[in-house]
C-alpha cells in the first residue's frame, strides 16, 4: 500500500475518532463538567507515563526491525519476551505504590490502573507490528477503536447506571478489542526468541524509550501537575483545550506516522534524495492547516469552549490559544524526529528529547502554581519550540531540510483573510447556539480556501496529492 493511500485511510479513521472524541468530551462536559472527566484524564495521563517503563522503546524497536526486512516471527517473540519481563517489574511497582496511586487518582484504581496498563501495552504492539509490515492503513480502524472506545462504551456503561468509571471501563474494553483484531491482522508468525535479536531491540529502544519520556512529558505530564495543584475542572478545561487544537495537527500526525517504515527502508537502500522529497512535502500540508487555525482560536476560541462544551471551561481560553501555537511548533516536531528515527539515529532524537522535557518539567512546577493553565501551556509551547529547533539541526546534518517557507507565508496572507472576514461576520450576529458556531467556522474555511487556491504553488501540491491516491 502505497503512503498516500496510507495515509489517506489512517486520515479518515483520525477525523472520524476527533468528531466521537469530541461528542463525547461534550457530552461529559456538560453532563458533569469535570467530576468524570478530570479523574478519566488523569488515569489516561498516569497510563502513559507509567508506559515508559514498562516498554523501554521495545514496540518501536520491533516496528523499526520487521520494517528493515529482519525476521519477524523472531522479532515479534523477542519483543513480547521483553515486553512480558518489563510488565512485571512495573506491575510490582504499581502494587508497591498502590495507595499512592488510589490517593492521587481519588479513589480504589491500582489495579484497574495496572490492568489498563497491561491492555495498553498489548493492543500497541500490535499496532506496531502492522505498522512494520508496511501495512499502516489498516491499523486505520484500531486506531479508531482505540480513540472512541472511552465514548462509546463509555456513554453506554452510563446509561446502564455505571456512571464515575464509565469512560475509564470503556477505554479497557477498547484496548482489548484492539489487541483481537490486531491478532487477526498480523501476517507475522510466532516464533522462538533470540537473545541477539533482544539485544537489538533493546539497543534500539533504549534511545527511542528516552525521546519517549520526552514526548510523554510533553503531552501529559502538564496534566499531572495541574491535577495535583488545581482541581479536577481544571483538569477537565485543560485536556479539552488540548484536544481541540490537537485536531489541527492530525494530518502531521498521520504522514509522520506513515512515513517511519517507508524512510526507514529507503534508509537502507540509501535513497537520500527520495527521503528528501518525503519530508518537504510532509511539511507542506501541515502547515497550511495548522496557520489558519491559529487565526480562528483568536476570534472565536471563547466560543468554542462554552457552546460545544461547558461554561465552566472559559477561564482556558487565553491556555487554548497558546496551545495553538504549540501546534505550529508541533507539526513540523513529528515530521523531523520520526524520520530522524527512521534514518536509524534515535540518539540524536534522545538528545533533544532529554533535554527540552528537563525544560519542561522545571517550567510546568513554576508556571502552573502562578500562572495555571496559561501557565501550563507555556511550559509546554516554549520547550515544544525549542525541542522542534534542535531536531531541525540534527536532520540536516543527513539530509537536506527544505522549509516550505513560501507556501507557509501565502497561509498566512490567506489566513489573515479569514480573520478579517470571521470577524466581521462576529460583529454581525451574536454567536450562543452550536448552529451559528458551525456557521462561522464554515464562514472561516471558505474564506481561507478561496485565498489559498490563488496560489499556484499550492494547487500544483494538491493536485499532485490527488495523483498520487489515484495511483
Amino acid at each position: 500500500m502505497g503512503i498516500q493511500r496510507s495515509g489517506i485511510k489512517l486520515l479518515v479513521s483520525k477525523i472520524g475518532s476527533s468528531l466521537v472524541g469530541f461528542i463525547g468530551l461534550s457530552y461529559f462536559s456538560k453532563l458533569s463538567g469535570g467530576s468524570i472527566l478530570g479523574p478519566f484524564f488523569l488515569i489516561q495521563a498516569g497510563l502513559a507515563i507509567t508506559a515508559i517503563p514498562a516498554d523501554l522503546g521495545i514496540r518501536s524497536a520491533v516496528e523499526k526491525r520487521i520494517s528493515e526486512g529482519q525476521d519477524p516471527g523472531v522479532v515479534l517473540s523477542s519483543g513480547i519476551l521483553l515486553k512480558v519481563i518489563l510488565l512485571c517489574a512495573t506491575g510490582l511497582v504499581v502494587f508497591f505504590f498502590r495507595s499512592y496511586i488510589n490517593s492521587y487518582l481519588g479513589g480504589s484504581f491500582w489495579h484497574i490502573f495496572f490492568l489498563g496498563l497491561v491492555l495498553q501495552e498489548v493492543a500497541l504492539l500490535f499496532i506496531g507490528v502492522l505498522r512494520g509490515e508496511l501495512r499502516v492503513g489498516d491499523t486505520a480502524l484500531m486506531s479508531f477503536i482505540r480513540n472512541t472506545s472511552w465514548v462509546i462504551f463509555g456513554y453506554l456503561l452510563y446509561t446502564l447506571g455505571i456512571e464515575y468509571n464509565a469512560p475509564i471501563i470503556g477505554l479497557l474494553i477498547g484496548f482489548v478489542l484492539i489487541s483481537i483484531i490486531g491478532l487477526l491482522k498480523i501476517s507475522t508468525s510466532f516464533s522462538s526468541p533470540s537473545w541477539a535479536q533482544m539485544q537489538s531491540l533493546v539497543d534500539f529502544g533504549k534511545y527511542d524509550a528516552l525521546s519517549k519520556v520526552s514526548w510523554q512529558v510533553f503531552s501529559w505530564l502538564d496534566i499531572l501537575v495541574i491535577g495535583y495543584f488545581l482541581s479536577s475542572v481544571h483538569v477537565a478545561a485543560y485536556e479539552v483545550s488540548w484536544r481541540i487544537t490537537a485536531v489541527t495537527t492530525l494530518l502531521a500526525t498521520v504522514i509522520s506516522t506513515t512515513i517511519f517504515p517507508h524512510v526507514s527502508s529507503l534508509s537502507s537502500a540509501e535513497r537520500e534524495q527520495r527521503i528528501e522529497d518525503i519530508v518537504k512535502k510532509s511539511l507542506i500540508p501541515s502547515f497550511l492547516i495548522v496557520i489558519p487555525s491559529l487565526f480562528g482560536i483568536l476570534v472565536i476560541g471563547p466560543e468554542i469552549l462554552t457552546i460545544a462544551f461547558s461554561d465552566q471551561f472559559i477561564f482556558a481560553k487565553n491556555a487554548l490559544v497558546i496551545l495553538m501555537i504549540l501546534r505550529i511548533a508541533q507539526s513540523a516536531h513529528s515530521i523531523f524526529s520520526r524520520s530522524l528515527s527512521a534514518l536509524n539515529h534515535p540518539e540524536l532524537v534522545t538528545k533533544s528529547s532529554v533535554i527540552t522535557a528537563v525544560i519542561n518539567v522545571c517550567l510546568n512546577i513554576v508556571l502552573v502554581p502562578l500562572y495555571g493553565l496559561a501557565g501550563a501551556a507555556s511550559a509546554t509551547a516554549v520547550s515544544y519550540s525549542i525541542n522542534s529547533i534542535i531536531q531541525y539541526k540534527y536532520l540536516s546534518q543527513y539530509i537536506s531540510v527544505h522549509i516550505p517557507i513560501k507556501i507557509a507565508a501565502w497561509s498566512l496572507i490567506a489566513s489573515g483573510i479569514m480573520f478579517l472576514s470571521i470577524s466581521y461576520v462576529h460583529t454581525l450576529i451574536t454567536i450562543d447556539s452550536l448552529v451559528k458556531l458551525v456557521l462561522i467556522i464554515c464562514v472561516g474555511v471558505l474564506s481561507y480556501c478561496l485565498s489559498i487556491l490563488f496560489s499556484s504553488r499550492v494547487r500544483s501540491e494538491i493536485r499532485f496529492v490527488v495523483k498520487s491516491v489515484k495511483n
